[in-house]
Parts: structure tokens; C-alpha cells; sequence
């Protein structure tokens, strides 16, 4: 005899989902409990975190062992870059929001970049300054280093398979995009196609002129 419960009890709106779905902005969350059941709020339309899956690339499952097998103080870097804005804690047996106030935002203007070696990449993400450079696996035909500061820009569109992003640059420099580095995405800039480059170890960037 098997037991079966009504999808709403499976997928009901927790106190987490519902304080989650108060937020309007793009945000991913990561469970520091590992116990937090986060596909009551994945079904609607929450971005967890997770570890292991058939689509991940290699460079990004590298990515979150360094988040799942360090203590959090060590991950934080690592879920800024990822646009972590809050993370599920556990208190008195309750799982609870807490936000971070120092995640990146999903898409920015960083006015530098550094190339890296492979081997070194994973390592020194927890060492740099995303909001200054960003860290490239080749070196570009792109200038590397270029006046102004970090910027935040607007996401107007997001969707799984098309993104835009509207933004004015009185300078040069790299948008960043904290979506997953993956083949067959092309980027445009006012209609121009632009070279993906991948950043961060498993980020997406394009440098874009002033305009």
C-alpha cells in the first residue's frame, strides 16, 4: 500500500517562500542548513543554489565544492559572485531568512580584468575584488585595464534563454553577468554581436564601449 499526499501539501507556501516572494528583485538564496526542502520555493520560480547536476558544467560543480565543503565565512565570496542575497540559517529548530548585504548583483560594470591560469582561477576568487576586476581564463584582444568604477545595471528582460540589459557607459568596460558559462549563447551590444568571454571560472562577460 502506498501512501501518497495532495501536490499543495508537498509544494505549499512556506514562511520562507513567502517572505522570498516579497522581494521583487533577481536573487539567488543558498541553505547553510542543508536541510531547508527549497523546492516548495523552486516551484515558484526561487533560484537555490545547488550542488551536482547533469547540466552543470565541470568548472561550476568545482565552484560549489568550494561553497558545500567550507565553513560559510570562507563561502561568502564565493555566493556574492553568484548573486547570493539571502541565506536560509537555522534558529531554535526554525529554518530563517537572513540577508547578505554584500552579494553582487546579477549583471555590473566592473572597468578591469585579469587573466589567470586554470589551476589558480578557483583559489583566487576568494581573494579578489569583483566590484574592481574581473578574472578572465584567456587573455583578451580587449583593453585590460580602463578609467571609471563599478556600476550596477538594469535587467530589463530575463528569461531562460534571452536576457537584456539596458545601461549607459560614459567609459568603457566588462559587464559582468552572473549566469553560468555555457557554449551557444551570443551577446549583442546595440545590435553588434560581442564576444562572450568566460569570467569569474564560470561567469559570462563582455566588453562593452562607452554609449
Amino acid at each position: 500500500h502506498i501512501m501518497t499526499k495532495p501536490t499543495e501539501d508537498i509544494f505549499n507556501q512556506d514562511e520562507i517562500t513567502s517572505q522570498l516572494l516579497e522581494d521583487p528583485e533577481l536573487f539567488r538564496v543558498f541553505d547553510t542548513t542543508k536541510k531547508y526542502p527549497f523546492y516548495k520555493a523552486q516551484v515558484h520560480g526561487i533560484d537555490f543554489v545547488e550542488r551536482g547536476s547533469n547540466i552543470l558544467t565541470k568548472e561550476y560543480a568545482e565552484f560549489t565544492d568550494k561553497i558545500y565543503d567550507n565553513e560559510i565565512s570562507e563561502a561568502l565570496p564565493y555566493l556574492n559572485l553568484l548573486n547570493v542575497k539571502y541565506l536560509v540559517i537555522e534558529i531554535n529548530k526554525t529554518f530563517v531568512l537572513e540577508k547578505n548585504n554584500n552579494t553582487l548583483p546579477r549583471a555590473y560594470i566592473v572597468r578591469n580584468a585579469e587573466v589567470v591560469e586554470t589551476s589558480d582561477e578557483l583559489n583566487n576568487l576568494g581573494a579578489f575584488n569583483p566590484r574592481e576586476t574581473v578574472l578572465l581564463a584567456k587573455i583578451p584582444e580587449t583593453p585590460l585595464a580602463n578609467p571609471g568604477s563599478f556600476k550596477e545595471t538594469e535587467i530589463v528582460k530575463y528569461k531562460p534563454n534571452h536576457i537584456d540589459i539596458q545601461l549607459n557607459l560614459e567609459t568603457a568596460g566588462y559587464l559582468v553577468l552572473s549566469e553560468m558559462h555555457y557554449p551557444n549563447w551570443n551577446a549583442y551590444d546595440n545590435g553588434k554581436k560581442v564576444e562572450i568571454l568566460q569570467a569569474n571560472m564560470i561567469m559570462r562577460t563582455v566588453y562593452l564601449e562607452k554609449g
